[in-house]
C-alpha cells in the first residue's frame, strides 16, 4: 500500500468579494465558509487577507490589486529581526509612503527621496517597517478616534 501524503493547510483567506473564508489544502482542494460579520469596513480599501502558514506571512490585497506583505511575529525566542533595524513610522508618514508608491497625492522632493530610500532598505533586508492593525484599519487622513493614543 502506498502511503497517503500528509495534508496541510497552505493558505487561509478572508475574501471580501465572495464574503467567505477560504481554506486551501496542500492537495489544492479548498473549503469556503461564509464570513459572518464583515471584517472589511465600509470605507476599507482592502479586498482580501491571506495568511500563508509556511511563510509566517499575511498578504493584504487592496481593491486596486496591490499586495502588501506582512511578516507575522514569532514567539519561539529567535531573533526575528535577523540584524535588521525596526523603523516605526507615524501615521502621517505611512500616508507619505502610500502617496510616493502609488503616485497619488502631493509629497515634497525630500519626502519622496526619504520614502524611496526606506523602500530600498526594506528590499535590501536592512530594515523592517512594523505596521500595527490600528494603522491598517484607520483611514490615514481621518481623525484619531477618541481614546486612541497609540500613535501620539
Amino acid at each position: 500500500m502506498s502511503e497517503q501524503p500528509e495534508l496541510s493547510i497552505v493558505s487561509m483567506a478572508m475574501d471580501r468579494a465572495s464574503a467567505s473564508t477560504v481554506l486551501v489544502r496542500s492537495d489544492g482542494k479548498e473549503a469556503r465558509f461564509p464570513l459572518g460579520k464583515d471584517p472589511f469596513g465600509e470605507t476599507s480599501t482592502l479586498s482580501r487577507f491571506t495568511y500563508l502558514p509556511a511563510l509566517d506571512a499575511l498578504l493584504a490585497t487592496t481593491n486596486a490589486g496591490d499586495d502588501i506583505a506582512f511578516e507575522m511575529p514569532v514567539f519561539d525566542g529567535a531573533d526575528q529581526l535577523g540584524g535588521r533595524l525596526a523603523v516605526y513610522l507615524d501615521q502621517n508618514k505611512w500616508r507619505v509612503m502610500a502617496n510616493v508608491l502609488t503616485g497619488i497625492g502631493d509629497v515634497s522632493p525630500q519626502e519622496d527621496e526619504a520614502a524611496r530610500r526606506l523602500v530600498q532598505w526594506v528590499r535590501q533586508g536592512k530594515i523592517i517597517l512594523p505596521a500595527s492593525a490600528r494603522i491598517m484599519r484607520r483611514p490615514p487622513s481621518g481623525p484619531t478616534p477618541p481614546g486612541d493614543t497609540s500613535l501620539v
